[in-house]
């Protein structure tokens, strides 16, 4: 399961998550935020992008099991299209 596409329908289902990557010791995904709390955390080795993806998505289901996620989605992605404009880093030299 793609990591970024569980992502992006978590987010499109107001569902807050993340991934955090370090260096020679793999990244983190956690399903949460640190404001309310993180309600699922786990460490992946840098080759297992697919098995965190599949991780996430199972962890969704069993913490949000009434959410639009878990009832098939939004199709529509309205969220991502209210969301503001993000600007690349670092910004593009003017010259």
């Amino acid at each position: 399961m793609n990591l970024l596409e569980v992502m992006a329908a978590l987010y499109d289902s107001e569902i807050n998550c993340g991934m955090a990557s370090f260096w020679d010791a793999g990244f983190e995904v956690w399903l949460g935020d640190e404001t309310n709390g993180k309600s699922a955390v786990r460490s992946f080795d840098p080759d297992e992008f697919d098995e965190a993806g599949k991780w996430l998505h199972e962890a969704a289901l069993e913490y949000y099991p009434e959410s639009e996620y878990a009832k098939g989605g939004n199709s529509e992605k309205t969220n991502r299209k209210k969301g503001r404009e993000r600007k690349a880093y670092p910004p593009e030299d003017p010259r």
